[in-house]
């Protein structure tokens, strides 16, 4: 890969598999601009699989909060909990010290995932297509990287301003119009005297 052709978008991050408290990593997914697309690599073991997403092509990005960082959060603080009280009550000095060793370190780790944010899932919808985007999985990393998709998208599609969507609705509407079935009145509910 050329550094001339590609800059990075994101790091690589961790692909989940699976549901809920059961997922496990997959490998690792990374994201990389280039001129004309944005590129999607997921490493897993020694495969490397890559994605081509046309500027052109890409309809939303979807970003949404999810349960994952509150339950990491949970998680820390259970033992945090633990480890500072044994390190406050136990009489023992080597206990106090390691015990606090312990739930200071828990306490960095639960720091850093509070200084990462809000986690998101985050997909990104072609015509024919939704991928996900693991390595967006802040609400902080996905501002950045769609601070930097945006101009590359609109120059690609280029941009419709509020007077012109109102215009164009009506002919979106003549070229494909919109057939509903067709529903029956529903009976109105019978009358208890």
């Amino acid at each position: 890969m050329s550094d001339s052709q590609y800059t990075r978008l994101t790091r690589a991050h961790r692909r989940l598999v699976g549901g809920g408290l059961f997922s496990v990593s997959a490998g690792y997914s990374s994201l990389w601009l280039g001129p004309d697309h944005m590129l999607c690599i997921d490493v897993s073991g020694v495969a490397e699989e890559y994605k081509r997403f046309y500027y052109s092509d890409i309809q939303a990005i979807i970003v949404k909060k999810n349960w994952r960082g509150l339950v990491r959060n949970i998680l820390a603080c259970l033992p945090l909990l633990f480890f500072l009280a044994v390190a406050v009550f136990a009489d023992d000095t080597f206990a106090n010290i390691f015990c606090g060793f312990i739930a200071l370190m828990i306490g960095l780790m639960l720091g850093f995932n509070l200084y990462l944010g809000t986690t998101v899932t985050t997909y990104l919808r072609t015509a024919v297509q939704i991928e996900e985007l693991p390595s967006l999985n802040t609400i902080r990393r996905a501002r950045k990287a769609m601070a930097k998709l945006r101009p590359l998208i609109a120059a690609a599609q280029g941009e419709l301003v509020p007077g012109e969507i109102a215009e164009k609705l009506p002919e979106l509407y003549q070229a494909a119009p919109l057939h509903l079935p067709s529903v029956p009145p529903a009976a109105p509910p019978p009358l208890n005297p």
